[in-house]
């Protein structure tokens, strides 16, 4: 804790200094921060979706730190770094989300290299750590972070080529490229020895590969978008992911036990302006088990969310989203191996909500979350009632 304190002290003394030094530089550096309160009607470890219990419980979220600043004419950096309590122990660790350096050619072409948030959909790059981005308290449940018990690599480390082009009085253009790491499965149960129906044992941790690769294949992610000049506030863009997910028993590529060709497609829309915030994503999910036996495994997953800016400071919101796992009615060890190691279950939950902002850097949120677990009798269906106050400095 102490060392937390310590480091946390000189990365805002550094940042100030900066600041002070450097005023012609347009340099950004801001904080984001909120505080939590949740109130389950089940105790776990029914609410496999969720931890809290019903005694109810107030807890403090990321305190993340952003730092952007232009290098030049065509040059930028870009890093985030998230203080944030261990989701078992409460413990606070340092955690590097995103450092990227970027170059721009021209309007057709920017390269940026680094860690950055994988071009899955329009969620996921969209808002980041600082939960004040977001109308709701919550991200969807299968776009969590990995840290955070999330299922997709919605981090990777590589390479990003973007760029845009505008058809004149027609629409425009955007492209995104990732060529990255794969992510792998680490401290997974064994799949014969760890049934469904118990989500109180340990589940696999997705992780990125940070500083290399337990494989020579890559992950390749290619995002598509399209905005109608005739219609500005919407955006229609399709993606897809390739790559090769291994499984581990332990942490450090031991005990391998598990291999799956990935292939993850989808669309997502978007219709935003000062009133309305309209957004939605679908993921098809196809796995190939190529050590396990059991062949392909597909799944689909998606949300719906909208929301109304009244009087400019209410937005009341709703969100549905559903996670279709199709191999329910097999056996553990038949399941997708993929989702299965890391105790994924189908679920079905709605959200309603209100958000009202203080000002432009603070909102209280209040919302009730409606969650039912798609994975038999031995899960039950649950109320959430959570409130927030997010902030930014």
């Amino acid at each position: 804790m102490m060392r937390t304190v310590i480091y946390l002290g000189l990365l805002l003394a550094s940042a100030a200094l900066l600041a002070w030094s450097a005023p012609a530089l347009a340099f950004e550096f801001r904080g984001f921060g909120d505080v939590t309160y949740a109130y389950n009607t089940t105790n776990f470890p029914d609410a496999v979706l969720d931890h809290n219990n019903k005694t109810g419980r107030f807890a403090i979220g990321t305190l993340d730190l952003y730092l952007a600043e232009p290098i030049g004419d065509r040059m930028d950096v870009l890093a985030e770094i998230a203080i944030e309590p261990d989701q078992v122990f409460g413990q606070t660790g340092i955690d590097l989300e995103r450092i990227q350096v970027g170059y721009i050619f021209n309007d057709l072409l920017k390269i940026r290299a680094g860690r950055f948030h994988t071009f899955l959909g329009y969620w996921n790059v969209t808002y980041h750590h600082g939960t004040l981005m977001q109308t709701t308290i919550e991200r969807p449940e299968f776009l969590n972070f990995e840290d955070h018990g999330g299922v997709f690599p919605v981090h990777a480390v590589g390479l990003w080529l973007s760029g845009r082009y505008k058809v004149p009085r027609l629409l425009i253009f955007n492209y995104d490229i990732m060529f990255t790491n794969g992510s792998r499965i680490v401290n997974a149960p064994v799949p014969q020895t760890v049934p469904p129906t118990a989500p109180i044992l340990p589940a696999g941790n997705l992780d990125m590969n940070l500083i290399g690769d337990d494989k020579p294949t890559k992950q390749l992610t290619i995002h598509l978008a399209w905005t109608p000049l005739v219609l500005r506030d919407l955006r229609i863009g399709v993606f897809g992911n390739k790559t090769r997910v291994n499984g581990y028993t332990g942490g450090q590529n031991d005990g391998l036990f598990m291999s799956v060709d990935q292939q993850i497609y989808g669309a997502d829309v978007e219709y935003i302006n000062q009133r309305i915030e309209f957004l939605s994503e679908y993921y098809y999910v196809l796995d190939k088990d190529l050590m396990g036996g059991t062949g392909w495994h597909n799944s689909d997953l998606y949300y719906v969310q909208l929301g109304v800016t009244l009087a400019e400071r209410f937005i009341p919101y709703a969100r549905y989203e559903q996670a279709s796992l199709k191999d329910r009615s097999r056996s553990f060890a038949d399941q997708d191996p993929y989702f299965a190691n890391q105790l994924m279950v189908g679920y079905k939950k709605g959200i309603v909500g209100m958000r009202y902002n203080l000002n432009s850097s603070s909102a209280l949120k209040a919302e009730v979350q409606f969650v039912s677990p798609g994975a038999g009798d031995n899960y039950r269906s649950y109320t959430k009632y959570e409130a927030s106050w997010a902030f930014a400095f």
